[in-house]
């Protein structure tokens, strides 16, 4: 009757260790920098000369990558003609 006294109490106070240790973490609060840079590394002001201005076939200079970018171009483009039919004759989806 003793042991499974101590053997109570020694589990009371094994699970009150446990549940005592198992805590959230604090969340950490990360300062935000707004700041703004007035003129960003490498640009000059009133620059225009951006890659959004650059025409994609001068921009990739492997004739490989300029191939496959005009075969699935043109793929989706024949993709989006036949969708339209596809569904038209599927009238459940």
């Amino acid at each position: 009757m003793l042991k499974r006294r101590i053997y109570q109490g020694l589990s009371a106070a094994a699970l009150a260790l446990a549940v005592g240790a198992c805590k959230t973490p604090q969340l950490t609060q990360k300062a935000e920098n707004r700041a703004v840079p007035v003129t960003y590394t490498g640009s000059t002001q009133g620059s225009v000369n951006t890659t959004g201005k650059v025409q994609w076939k001068q921009f990739f200079q492997d004739p490989n990558l300029v191939a496959l970018i005009d075969t699935a171009r043109r793929l989706q483009a024949r993709a989006a003609v036949h969708y339209p039919r596809i569904h038209a004759v599927l009238p459940g989806e």
